[in-house]
């Protein structure tokens, strides 16, 4: 299976796209809302943060669970490799024991 045609994929890479995009234009057209009641509650820039640090959370955590998969299936490629190897190797043991006895008769 294909891991860049899985439907995980596409729904991480479509997160990641539309919460790149939010993460960008949101605090370029925060400006322009009507703000004027939030004067006396702080400065723009935390209201500004406090819209955007969800969306720069979600993209984190989708990216953080795209990594971990990549990372296990790395680990799967390997095991198999391993098996692999450990099955050559027994395989040319029994070879040689059995090319030992041959020569000891």
């Amino acid at each position: 299976m294909n891991i860049y045609n899985s439907p995980v994929t596409k729904i991480a890479f479509w997160v990641i796209v539309i919460g790149g995009a939010a993460c960008l234009l949101i605090p370029l057209f925060a400006p322009l809302l009507p703000l004027q009641y939030l004067k006396g509650y702080g400065e723009i820039g935390d209201v500004l943060g406090g819209i955007s640090s969800p969306f720069v959370q979600i993209l984190g955590s989708v990216l953080l669970f795209l990594v971990l998969k990549a990372q296990i299936d790395a680990n799967g490629i390997l095991h198999q490799q391993i098996e692999k190897e450990y099955t050559k190797e027994q395989l040319r043991h029994e070879l040689n024991q059995l090319h030992e006895l041959r020569e000891f008769r």
